[in-house]
Parts: C-alpha cells; sequence; structure tokens
C-alpha cells in the first residue's frame, strides 16, 4: 500500500467516525466492566515491603466499582509482621484516578489512596500507623497501573487521540470513560 493509499485509508476512516459520532459533542464513551478492570489488576504480582519493624505483604487486588464514583476501588488483601512477633492479615481499601495517555492509547491508575485498613488483633492507635506506611507503599506499587487500552480492532478506538473528559462508574457498575475529541 503507497503512502497516498495509505492516506487516503486515514482521512476516509477519520471522516467515517466523524459522521458516526455525535458531531456536537466530539466526544466518546468508552465503558468497561468490572471484570475487564479485573484482568489488568490481576496482572499485578504480591508486593512485599520489609524494614527492620515490620513485613507488609500486599496482593490479590479485587475490582468493587462504586457507582456514581469518579474513582476505581479496590481491595487488597494485606499480611502483616511487627518486630517478627505480631502476625495479622487483613485488607486494605484502596481507590485511584483514571489518567489517560493519548500516545498510548492506554489509562492508568494515578494517585492511589488507602481508604480503610481492616486487621484482626492490632490496635486502633498501631492501624493508623500502619495506615500511612501503606500509604507510601501502595503510592509507589500502585500508582501508574494500566487499566485499560483502547483496542486497535476497533475502527474508532485506533483513531481517537483526544483527552479525558470524565470518568465515571455508571448504574450499571461500569467504568465510563468519555473522550473529548477537539
Amino acid at each position: 500500500m503507497t503512502l497516498l493509499q495509505k492516506l487516503r485509508f486515514v482521512s476516509v476512516g477519520f471522516l467515517f467516525w466523524v459522521l458516526t459520532t455525535n458531531a456536537h459533542a466530539f466526544s466518546y464513551t468508552v465503558t468497561v466492566a468490572e471484570q475487564e478492570l479485573q484482568e489488568y489488576l490481576s496482572l499485578i504480582k504480591p508486593l512485599e515491603k520489609r524494614s527492620r519493624l515490620y513485613r507488609i505483604t500486599l496482593s490479590d487486588p479485587r475490582v468493587n466499582l462504586v457507582k456514581g464514583d469518579e474513582r476505581i476501588h479496590f481491595s487488597v488483601q494485606m499480611a502483616l509482621s511487627l518486630l517478627g512477633a505480631v502476625h495479622s492479615q487483613g485488607s486494605v481499601e484502596v481507590s485511584g484516578e483514571v489518567e489517560y495517555n493519548p500516545e498510548t492509547s492506554q489509562f492508568f491508575l494515578i494517585r492511589p489512596q488507602v481508604e480503610a485498613i481492616e486487621m484482626a488483633g492490632i490496635p486502633e492507635r498501631t492501624s493508623q500507623k500502619i495506615k500511612s506506611v501503606l500509604q507510601q507503599v501502595i503510592s509507589t506499587a500502585f500508582s501508574k497501573v494500566k487499566v485499560y487500552q483502547l483496542q486497535d480492532s476497533d475502527v474508532k478506538q485506533r483513531m481517537l487521540k483526544a483527552v479525558l473528559e470524565s470518568v465515571v462508574v455508571g448504574q450499571d457498575e461500569q467504568l465510563r470513560l468519555t473522550l473529548k475529541v477537539f
């Protein structure tokens, strides 16, 4: 295929895309099911953070979308050992914002925050200290995690170079990513 033929193909495809998209809004909404997000998060390997005082192991992230929210929520299983003597297991609730990279057509989790910690046998005072350590660990471990990628097989998605306009979880508990074209 010559360069001229490629340019014609791209131009015709772009024109087709513009005509089939709501021309007034110039936006495109991608709907991502909770299961699709889970598949991306399942690729994250267990993480272990050690110091002389503690050992924290994080594993098995599970997506839990919240209707009407703009953040992705998920829980992570945690195993904790303090001073080699106190052992506890529990879970950490985390949420993060979504960022879109138009160059790679990928969506990433950014600015993850620890929302809550559930652990057996750990006093509240100690739990708050653990939460601040966990925030540092999770900020490093879960920042810039890919949560979705536009599909090259979809002509509209392949040609889409846009900015992220909004993120919201719909009534059907699916993540709605709206991209603004112009």
